[in-house]
């Protein structure tokens, strides 16, 4: 009962959002080296192509991203399994994937020609209730 407890107080403070994020730069790095290239590298922009990550893949990183924004927030941190893709769709600045939890909804931008950090993906969260909206850039 004592860890639940624990589990529930470290999510309000962010503590779990700040390690999610820290999984969110790590998974980020590791995919990059794997792809052969810095996270962001223009190498595949100046070809035309766009970064080939497949839906799973930017799913995973949009859940991640919502989950350290929460954090951030002080925000419940919902889990990830938890955060429903809804939909996906390519917009005018990246792949734009629609999340959807009991307490919280999400729209996630990752941008189409890479990026560098966790912070040039946007976030922007829907909190049902309290009317509270937040975008990050």
């Amino acid at each position: 009962m004592e860890a639940a407890l624990w589990v529930a107080t470290a999510a309000g403070s962010g503590i779990l959002g700040n390690a999610a994020y820290d999984a969110v730069k790590a998974a980020f790095r590791k995919y990059s080296r794997s792809r052969g290239g810095k996270a962001g590298s223009r190498t595949a922009a100046d070809a035309g192509q766009r970064p080939a990550y497949s839906a799973d893949q930017l799913t995973l990183i949009a859940q991640l991203a919502v989950q350290a924004r929460c954090g951030e927030l002080s925000i419940a941190v919902p889990r990830v399994t938890d955060l429903r893709r809804t939909d996906m769709e390519l917009g005018e600045s990246g792949v734009v994937i629609y999340l959807d939890s009991a307490r919280v909804h999400a729209t996630v931008v990752v941008p189409a020609d890479g990026f560098d950090s966790a912070r040039d993906i946007s976030v922007t969260l829907y909190t049902p209730g309290d009317g509270l909206e937040d975008n990050v850039s």
